[in-house]
Formats: structure tokens, sequence, C-alpha cells
């Protein structure tokens, strides 16, 4: 008789750059879900939670390793710094508000997200981010009341895996891909038109596993 499935449990997990100059806390449903593929999707889903890479120049001379929660309002928040401005940002699509931002600490080089949209700096309760002592703390998040996922404003926000702090429970990024839950995406074309759907078997082409 075959064990069945567990159940995806909302999880805690800290994050951190190499220095720890940068550090965070995502909310992930784990274990992780391969979710299925429709005909006509050509990126990863905007409302659950997924992990995957993709094989455009930025994000695979890089690394990354895109960890996506189904709510980043709720389910990321940066303990430190709060300001962005203390961290080094590349935008590939040049400087305004409508291009993407791949972050990295100043000093260690380490990019732990990428974002695009609008952040706030909230207090929250300091048991809510795993963070020692009573009361609450501040902390940098993506405004919940401007974020969206629709149009040509749509917000992003993506958790480097591979800076997810290591030893936690449910976070083996070797599991992850051994247990073909990691997607792979075909960005390395210019416009959608030209990409393959997603797939969870093989990287396309210009990718890597």
């Amino acid at each position: 008789m075959s064990t069945p499935a567990a159940q995806p449990i909302l999880t805690t997990l800290t994050g951190s750059c190499h220095c720890r100059a940068t550090r965070y806390v995502l909310r992930l449903a784990l274990p992780l879900t391969a979710h299925a593929v429709t005909p006509t999707q050509r990126s990863s889903p905007a409302d659950k939670p997924c992990v995957y890479r993709c094989n455009c120049t930025v994000c695979h001379k890089a690394g990354l390793l895109h960890v996506r929660p189904a709510s980043p309002p709720d389910d990321f928040a940066l303990l430190a710094p709060r300001d962005l401005g203390a961290l080094g940002a590349y935008r590939p699509r040049g400087p305004g508000e409508g291009s993407t931002a791949f972050f990295f600490c100043r000093t260690c080089g380490v990019r732990c997200f990428s974002f695009k949209g609008q952040g706030e700096v909230v207090a929250v309760d300091r048991a809510e981010v795993g963070v020692e002592g009573d009361g609450t703390v501040e902390v940098w998040r993506p405004e919940k009341s401007t974020w969206t996922t629709e149009g040509m404003g749509k917000c992003y926000l993506s958790v480097n895996g591979q800076s997810i702090d290591w030893g936690q429970e449910g976070a083996d990024l070797r599991v992850w891909s051994e247990e073909g839950k990691i997607l792979y995406l075909d960005c390395l074309e210019a416009g959608p038109d030209g990409r393959e759907r997603p797939r969870y078997e093989r990287p396309h082409e210009g990718g890597c596993y």
C-alpha cells in the first residue's frame, strides 16, 4: 500500500546572504507541489507557490533558483536591511518603476531576492518573523494595498532559493530537484510567442538543472 502524500503546510523559513547583512523570512507551503501546466501557459503561476529555474541570460548567469510565495505581501519580510537603498540593485531594463530590481548585498554580493512594485516598512509581531523577544519589530515587505498580478503594472517578488538557510525541514534543495518539483521556464526568446511551455522534466535550451 502506498503512503499518502503529505499535505502542504505553510512553513516559515529563514534566509540570508553569505555575510548575513541581508536577512529575511519566507513562508512557503511545504512539501512543494508540482502544479499542472496548462496548454497556453508560458510563465510561472502568479497565485500559487512555485519554484522554478529560468533560462533567460540574467537568471542563468546569476544561477538563480526562483522561489515564488503565493502572497508576497503576507509571505515575505526583509529583516535587514529595512532600507532597500542599502542594497545594490541591477535592473536589466534600466531604471524606472516598471523594471525589476535584482537586489544584492554590497558586502558579499549574494542576490537574495528580486522585486518590482512598492514596498513599506511595518511593525510586526516578533514571533511572526522568528525574532526573539517580546513586542514588535520593524521589517520591510511588499506593500499589500498596491500589490497586483494583473496588467502591465503587475508586481513581482522572487526569492533566490539558494539563499535559504540550510538545515531547515522541508527546504532540502536536493529533494526539490529529485522529486521533480522544480519547474523550468523558457524565457530566452524576446517575446512570449516564441517560448515553449513550462515543464518539470528538463530545462529548456540555454538553461540548467
